[in-house]
């Protein structure tokens, strides 16, 4: 639904409701066309955004921001 990409291009941080949670990618690599796999497991959101979502990240790259149709969720970005 929601997509961001760190600061330094290495990580994709994805919002799958379906999920439950954020998905992290490593784009560090160029997979020449081929899709991403997920790097660890789905972290869950603080609270649900609701429909609608947008996210985006911080300049350092730490926190990501959700706004959806119900609230906003800060939450620090996933460790993996």
């Amino acid at each position: 639904v929601a997509v961001a990409i760190k600061p330094s291009g290495s990580r994709a941080y994805a919002y799958d409701p379906t999920a439950g949670g954020i998905v992290v990618y490593d784009i560090s690599v160029d997979r020449d066309g081929a899709a991403y796999a997920p790097v660890g497991a789905v972290t869950p959101l603080a609270g649900d955004p609701g429909s609608g979502a947008r996210m985006i990240i911080t300049p350092d790259g730490g926190t990501l921001f959700l706004a959806g149709s119900t609230q906003i969720v800060v939450q620090p970005t996933p460790a993996q």
